[in-house]
């Protein structure tokens, strides 16, 4: 099996793993009202939470787990791990990327083919 990371730019989902929707964020869920949506991804596979996790830091630089980001966005506003673009939350029964706006998901979108 190929990897799915090709190359800083582009994500190669196989066919049976493009069924992956970003979904709107409201107040129910954590990261709401900084970031506005999400990918759940699995933790193996192909196109799996580490390998986008990858894609997102090298497309837009580093940040920070969402238990972190929340923490820090205002005793740190120097920080340069303190992402605006977008975030992750990783625990033991969710493994999401967070976006900040419709052009990270539109970015998102046309380099994974989704």
């Amino acid at each position: 099996m190929k990897p799915a990371f090709r190359t800083a730019r582009q994500i190669i989902l196989p066919k049976s793993q493009m069924a992956y929707k970003v979904k709107k964020l409201d107040k129910r869920y954590a990261g709401y009202p900084e970031f506005k949506y999400f990918i759940d991804l699995p933790r193996t596979g192909e196109a799996n939470f580490f390998t986008v996790r990858e894609w997102c830091w090298t497309t837009w630089g580093p940040s920070k787990h969402w238990r972190d980001w929340s923490h820090g966005h205002e005793y740190f506003a120097t920080d340069t791990s303190q992402n605006s673009n977008w975030c992750w939350i990783d625990d033991d029964y969710r493994h999401r990327i967070l976006f900040a706006s419709q052009e990270d998901v539109a970015l998102f979108k046309l380099s994974t083919g989704i």
